[in-house]
């Protein structure tokens, strides 16, 4: 008896094997990306095949229908661009080779601007990360909504869930286009130094240390933890943001 579940358990995981093995799992990624106007950023595209990446594909790179060239990408599937914005606002990254295509987000901002981070599974989330597909956070996006009006709010892809499930979640929930960058260990936070932006506050349990910025960002969060400010819901850190200003 217990041979013939195993067999019949080795069948499912070859079947599943040979139809996944059976696909082509092309794609293009296109990461969202965080300027300043009138100086350089790196547009970073990379090119996946199954579970391999992908060298020698050319893309052509396009911002707002706008050709800007193109690139190559190398042996470990990455192509970058380099482009330099002169228009503050949100742009539309647009990547297609000759048969695939892929999205993204520019946000160019003007030099010392300050920006909001919100951690996905902290700040959206109602629940336990592994049950996230159940809850997001009531009035988060009514709040989110009133605070990128002063400060452009960036999501940080911190934890196990991906880019893309992120951007679905976002427009199921109907959130304000955002853009959504990867972020280990509080990296991220240095790079918005390097480029001469300030992190107003961050949301979630990313805890910043080490920077040389002496201005440290506010820290709110669901949970109680040492160095950030405990909130209840959305409407708390509004009131507290802005009491601040």
């Amino acid at each position: 008896m217990y041979r013939f579940y195993f067999l019949k358990l080795l069948y499912i995981i070859i079947s599943i094997s040979a139809v996944f093995l059976s696909t082509t799992y092309a794609e293009i990624v296109v990461y969202d990306t965080v300027a300043v106007k009138n100086e350089e950023v790196v547009i970073k595209i990379e090119i996946k095949e199954r579970l391999f990446k992908k060298g020698g594909e050319l893309v052509e790179i396009f911002i707002d229908e706008k050709s800007i060239g193109k690139a190559l990408s190398g042996i470990d599937g990455f192509a970058f661009k380099y482009h330099k914005p002169n228009k503050i606002g949100l742009f539309k990254i647009f990547v297609k080779s000759a048969t695939k295509s892929s999205s993204a987000n520019l946000l160019v901002l003007p030099k010392k601007s300050e920006v909001f981070l919100v951690e996905f599974e902290e700040g959206l989330l109602e629940n336990n990360p592994f049950h996230y597909r159940t809850s997001v956070r009531e009035g988060s996006q009514k709040v989110i909504g009133q605070i990128n009006k002063k400060y452009p709010v960036i999501i940080l892809q911190s934890g196990i869930i991906g880019k893309n499930f992120i951007r679905e979640f976002l427009k199921k929930h109907g959130f304000i286009d955002l853009l959504v960058i990867p972020c280990k260990d509080g990296h991220c936070y240095e790079e918005f130094n390097q480029k001469g932006i300030t992190v107003k506050a961050i949301v979630g349990d990313i805890y910043i240390t080490n920077s040389e910025n002496k201005e440290k960002p506010i820290f709110f969060s669901f949970r109680k933890r040492e160095g950030s400010i405990p909130v209840d819901d959305w409407e708390d850190i509004k009131k507290i943001l802005f009491k601040k200003n």
